[in-house]
């Protein structure tokens, strides 16, 4: 449907374009699908047997956004900013001569980096229900660490709106699907003969998916705030704030 057609049927329609600023916070269990170390500084080869603690992740982005609707119900958008990663991690791997078989590696990864990537968004609606999917893909890389995220997220939301006299509120509910793709990588010492000792980690999510809740204030057309919270295997909470301009043309 085309815009004019839209708006000439009563229906109230976004501002063509926007910038927005969104920040997350992400705390979820980590698992690893693929381990490589390399003693006395060598080169990191795949090593067994193996045994990883448990990995708690933490993350938080934040991100400026610029989209266009270039269809009322389609939105294209792309994204920059900066993510901070804290991963800690307790690694044991054998330990070749004597003394004792194993050595206990405790690893922790802290760094920030950029954040870049694109996405889209489409929506439906009828009345006073909506529902909408949103695919987008990041990528963020360290130097640091000579390691790099890659993250495909796939969001599916429905909800209800209304609108008072000075304000237009929505409520919603959803589920979210991230393939979070890490690689790290880094020296560290253990203390032994065996130092440095040089690591690779492939990483992703032990469980992809979480379920979203959320709302949406809406005090004018042109700026709109949202708070969303996530449960499940994996907790996030995220507040964004968006200010849409612009007007839609007749043939679009």
């Amino acid at each position: 449907m085309r815009a004019d057609l839209a708006l000439d049927r009563g229906h109230e329609i976004l501002l063509p374009f926007g910038i927005t600023a969104a920040f997350t916070s992400l705390w979820a269990e980590l698992l690893v699908t693929e381990i490589r170390v390399g003693i006395n500084g060598t080169d990191p080869s795949i090593v067994a047997p193996l045994a990883l603690d448990k990995i708690e992740n933490e993350t938080h982005t934040f991100v400026a956004r610029i989209d266009s609707w270039i269809l009322p119900f389609l939105n294209v958008y792309g994204i920059y900013g900066e993510t901070w990663v804290d991963s800690s991690m307790g690694l044991t791997i054998p330990k070749p001569g004597p003394g004792p078989p194993t050595i206990v590696l405790p690893i922790r990864v802290n760094f920030n980096s950029p954040t870049y990537g694109a996405g889209s968004t489409l929506v439906v609606g009828y009345k006073s229900w909506f529902a909408g999917v949103d695919a987008n893909y990041t990528r963020t890389d360290c130097n640091e660490f000579d390691s790099e995220i890659k993250k495909k997220t796939v969001s599916i939301r429905t909800g209800l709106q209304g609108r008072s006299e000075w304000l237009k509120k929505a409520v919603r509910i959803g589920t979210m699907y991230i393939d979070r793709r890490t690689r790290l990588e880094g020296t560290t010492l253990s203390g032994t003969v065996v130092d440095p000792i040089r690591f690779e980690l492939d990483q992703k999510f032990a469980d992809p998916w979480n379920f979203l809740f959320g709302a949406i204030w809406q005090p004018s057309l042109s700026w709109n705030v949202t708070v969303e919270g996530g449960g499940g295997p994996r907790q996030q909470v995220t507040a964004v704030v968006a200010y849409r301009y612009g007007t839609w043309g007749t043939g679009v």
